[in-house]
């Protein structure tokens, strides 16, 4: 996981996401440093088809030790599936509004932690 806090980073950040679409990949939409970051989940490389990242809510809610929590859909494939073998590495870029938090957490469906920052750099 990883804090974007500013244009630039997640110039970087888009593209990456994007180097192996064939084709005219499209721009990042706009975000709004001065009122919100970006947070990046990424699953990590993969040996099959099958995994993947979605949000799960589109509230991330701030609890008063200052976590932001965000909720996301951690796919993996059944252990017995059939699948193309094709390495992949499943991410999410999601904007949030800037606040009162000093970490976040990203939790899957069950309430597993699947990434923690330590502290924000803003």
């Amino acid at each position: 996981m990883e804090w974007i806090a500013d244009g630039e980073a997640y110039a970087s950040a888009y593209n990456r996401t994007q180097q192996h679409i064939v084709g005219d990949a499209s721009k990042p939409p706009l975000v709004d440093f001065a009122r919100q970051g970006v947070i990046a989940v990424y699953m990590g490389r993969r040996p099959t088809a099958g995994y993947g990242l979605g949000l799960a809510s589109r509230n991330a809610e701030v609890e008063e030790r200052g976590v932001l929590t965000l909720v996301v859909s951690w796919i993996e494939p059944l252990a017995d599936a059939v699948l193309a073998q094709v390495i992949t590495s499943p991410c999410l870029l999601v904007s949030v509004p800037k606040g009162d938090y000093v970490t976040i957490q990203v939790v899957d469906g069950d309430g597993r932690v699947r990434a923690l920052s330590a502290s924000l750099d803003r």
